[in-house]
């Protein structure tokens, strides 16, 4: 091999070398950038847990309320069987205030009901 032949091979070879470096870095810049791409995707994984999470306890709590109200209003019929039956002003005073208040309470339980249904 002549000296003319050993230049034009070294000379391809820094050409090679200087794609394979440039091939390098843009595979050094990929990888940077799946990197943030999967940190991001377990940041929004983590979000959608935890969004997750709440409406389930929205969810819980709403059953909850729900079954508060129907135990209310069970309990308003009570008041009002009560009232009905009454003999006394004390009686029928107190059946009123209980029916009022269970009134009250109902109605706060169904404000709270239609905070977290939207």
């Amino acid at each position: 091999m002549t000296i003319q032949e050993e230049i034009t091979a070294l000379e391809s070879l820094a050409s090679i070398d200087a794609a394979l470096a440039t091939i390098e870095q843009e595979i050094q810049k990929e990888r940077e950038e799946l990197k943030q791409k999967k940190e991001q995707l377990t940041g929004l994984e983590a979000k959608i847990a935890k969004a997750k999470a709440s409406i389930d306890d929205m969810e819980r709590t709403r059953g909850e309320l729900v079954q508060d109200a129907r135990q209310m209003s069970l309990q308003m019929d009570r008041s009002r069987e009560k009232l009905a039956r009454a003999r006394s002003e004390r009686e029928v005073n107190a059946a009123q205030r209980d029916t009022e208040e269970l009134r009250k309470l109902y109605r706060d339980r169904e404000v709270e009901i239609q905070k977290l249904t939207g």
